[in-house]
């Protein structure tokens, strides 16, 4: 198995997988599907397993605890709006990013 994930885009859907900010993380079994994906440039190798080492349920939890935007810092909030072509001007606090971040979200939920 290989675990992809988004780094580019606000989402991706193609060869039978779907991801968005919001679970930025995909897995293929096939290392062909896998290195296409990369090579588009959304994706990057998470990491390459022979056998799942977690259940989905504790891989679900997982994926949406990583991806929190409150849980991030204020340097993962600044890459993760240049990432999504956010224009970053005026924001300066956490929160400035966060609302910024949730209210592109909310207007371009499924936007690549």
């Amino acid at each position: 198995m290989y675990k992809l994930k988004l780094v580019k885009g606000r989402s991706y859907t193609g060869y039978d997988v779907h991801a968005t900010l919001k679970s930025p993380f995909v897995e293929v079994s096939s290392k062909e599907i896998s290195d296409s994906l990369i090579a588009s440039g959304y994706f990057s190798l998470a990491a390459e397993t022979e056998t799942p080492a977690v259940s989905t349920t504790a891989t679900a939890m997982e994926t949406e605890a990583e991806t929190d935007i409150e849980k991030m810092s204020l340097a993962q909030l600044k890459t993760l709006a240049q990432q999504i072509g956010l224009a970053t001007k005026g924001l300066k606090s956490k929160a400035d990013y966060i609302e910024a971040i949730n209210t592109a979200e909310e207007l371009f939920p499924e936007e690549a």
